[in-house]
């Protein structure tokens, strides 16, 4: 039982208005309220995908870990995070920011892939006749 339950609640009220009820990582989809506040810090942050110095518009809401994992992709592929010199150097640094970033959402997609293949196979052993449904289809 909760301890104080009239506080609880505020704080999770006070959390939803914070975040908004629609944001969660766009890696990890974490969207869990308790996990992504932090007192009054906010874990979901802004993601530059590109860059900051290359497109300062172009972001995605990830969780501080994804972020951090991120970033941390592009700085040990080489990717620049500094303002670029010529034309070249800026699609240098996109194509390995976007390279970092693909790989990770490639393995955010191969996990995402597992529940309903997972699903599918409990399906498949509780209730065959589910594949002769028409919403199956």
């Amino acid at each position: 039982m909760e301890r104080n339950p009239i506080k609880n609640d505020a704080r999770r009220t006070a959390r939803k208005a914070q975040l908004g009820s629609d944001r969660t990582c766009c890696l990890c989809q974490e969207a869990d309220i308790a996990s992504l506040t932090r007192g009054s810090r906010s874990l979901l942050e802004e993601h530059h995908v590109v860059g900051e110095a290359n497109d300062a518009d172009l972001t995605i809401t990830l969780c501080f870990n994804c972020h951090r994992k991120l970033t941390e992709r592009m700085r040990a592929n080489g990717t620049s995070m500094h303002p670029p010199k010529t034309c070249l150097d800026q699609l240098v640094a996109i194509l390995l920011a976007l390279a970092a970033f693909f790989r990770m959402l490639s393995d955010a997609l191969t996990e995402w892939a597992k529940k309903p293949g997972n699903l599918a196979t409990a399906l498949d052993s509780n209730y065959p006749e589910w594949r002769a449904m028409p919403e199956a289809a």
